[in-house]
């Protein structure tokens, strides 16, 4: 269990999250990229950038924002 973990022994509350990134490729015309990501933290920061961008894209995520 993760709460049992040495490194996770001084935690009252752990938190965490994960982004998965999917890409599907299989159309010759486009390419369908698929973002999914989960925490249990109040926010979370997702930062991407290509080789194309000049400037890094950011996006903050707080959930209990998005329900009002």
């Amino acid at each position: 269990m993760l709460t049992e973990s040495p490194l996770m022994r001084d935690e009252k509350q752990p938190l965490g999250g994960a982004v998965v990134v999917t890409v599907d490729s299989s159309r010759t015309s486009r390419l369908d990229v698929e973002v999914l990501w989960a925490h249990t933290t109040d926010s979370m920061c997702l930062g991407y950038m290509s080789t194309a961008d000049q400037q890094a894209k950011v996006c903050a995520i707080r959930p209990a924002l998005l329900y009002y």
